[in-house]
């Protein structure tokens, strides 16, 4: 029997389904949500099947803030913010700390998920129970038969929390926004550095597109 036990609601499971069209998430809660209660972070279990990574705990949801973060992706702000991390020296030791917060905080998640013995395969230590609006709970394995008796390989447990931002190999490579930004908003820390790359993003959204980001409202 596992000994953590995390709860989700039918309606969120409903709404993350029509939000992301991708049922091979491992999705597990709701890290933050939009003035409208709705999803916009997801926090998931990166192996979501034993031995498939998925380099990526909070995930962005709401498909008008995904919209948003693909627009400042594609332009010059997200160019110039990966060559400045890179040219100077005080935003590039920012990052570095934000990345030892995000490393940290995929080892404390993952060994909350997982029982590690410190050596040898992890091996799942949750149970997932789904409630739906009539308050009848159901047990669910995301459709993953066996799930239960297998194991991950210590490999990719090591490899994992190694890694830089979405999997990248190189600790101070920006390699997605939607992945920065989906970490500063779902991460349940008071790091400064959380607020200052969080701030960063967001000024850039307000003066690019106020209106839309004021209506998803960021809490």
């Amino acid at each position: 029997m596992a000994d953590v036990t995390l709860n989700l609601s039918q309606s969120d499971i409903t709404i993350v389904k029509y939000q992301i069209d991708r049922n091979e998430i491992r999705f597990l809660s709701v890290s933050r949500r939009c003035k409208f209660a709705n999803p916009l972070v997801i926090a998931q279990d990166p192996f979501f099947t034993r031995g498939i990574l998925f380099p990526t705990i909070y995930h962005l949801s709401c498909p008008r803030l995904v919209k948003l973060i693909s627009h400042l992706e594609a332009s010059p702000f997200f160019k110039n913010l990966k060559h400045s991390i890179k040219s100077d020296p005080v935003l590039g030791a920012k990052y570095l700390k934000l990345m030892d917060v995000y490393r940290q905080n995929i080892k404390t998640h993952l060994d909350f998920l997982y029982k590690n013995s410190g050596e040898g395969p992890l091996v799942k230590n949750y149970d997932l129970i789904i409630t739906s609006s009539s308050g009848l709970q159901n047990y669910s394995d995301n459709n993953i038969k066996e799930e239960s008796k297998a194991a991950v390989p210590r490999e990719l447990y090591e490899n994992l929390i190694k890694c830089g931002l979405a999997g990248s190999r190189e600790i101070m490579a920006v390699k997605c926004l939607h992945a920065l930004y989906g970490f500063l908003l779902g991460v349940n820390c008071a790091a400064e550095e959380i607020a200052f790359f969080r701030n960063m993003i967001e000024d850039q959204i307000k003066i690019k597109y106020s209106e839309e980001f004021k209506d998803i409202f960021i809490g």
